[in-house]
C-alpha cells in the first residue's frame, strides 16, 4: 500500500511479533500523557490516549486499538473512583489484554490481577512502594535477560 505507514501495517509486512516492533521514546511520552490523564480524571482523554498507545506498542487494528483501550479505560476509570473491592476490575483487564492478541501462552487472568495488584501498591502504599515494586520489576527484566542470554549459549 503506497503511503501507509501504520503500525499495524508496518509490523504486517515485516512480520513482527507483538510488542516487537515500537518506537520507545514515543510509547514513553505516550504513557506519561497517559498518567497525567488518569491522575487529572480525563478518562477521553485516557482512552484516546490509549488507541494510540495500542496501536504503537501492539501493532493492531483500529478497531482492535478501539475495543481494548474501551475495556482498559474501563477499568482505570472504575479502579480511580473506587477505595476497595479492586478486583472486580480484573475481568474487563484481562479482556481488554486478551484483545489485544497476546500468545495463547500467557495467562490473562493472572496478568489482570497482577497489573491490579500494580495500581493498589501505587494507590495505598505510595511512592515509597513504587519504587521498590520499581527495583523488583528491575531485577526480574535482569533474570530474565540472564536467562535469555544463557539459553542462547
Amino acid at each position: 500500500m503506497a503511503g501507509t505507514d501504520e503500525p499495524a501495517e508496518r509490523s504486517a509486512r515485516r512480520g513482527v511479533r507483538w510488542g516487537a516492533d515500537f518506537e520507545p521514546d514515543r510509547l514513553a511520552l505516550l504513557e506519561l500523557r497517559m498518567w497525567k490523564a488518569y491522575y487529572r480524571r480525563q478518562p477521553a482523554r485516557l482512552f484516546g490516549l490509549l488507541i494510540l498507545a495500542l496501536r504503537e506498542q501492539a501493532a493492531i487494528s483500529w478497531p482492535r486499538a478501539v475495543y481494548a483501550a474501551a475495556l482498559l479505560t474501563k477499568a482505570a476509570v472504575g479502579f480511580a473512583r473506587s477505595t476497595g473491592d479492586y478486583d472486580r476490575f480484573a475481568p474487563d483487564v484481562a479482556r481488554g489484554y486478551r484483545a489485544l492478541g497476546l500468545p495463547a501462552s500467557v495467562d490473562l487472568d493472572t496478568v489482570a490481577r497482577e497489573e491490579l495488584r500494580w495500581w493498589v501498591v501505587r494507590r495505598e502504599i505510595g511512592l515509597a512502594a513504587g519504587t521498590a515494586a520499581g527495583e523488583f520489576d528491575r531485577q526480574v527484566v535482569r533474570r530474565a535477560v540472564y536467562r535469555a542470554a544463557r539459553d542462547r549459549e
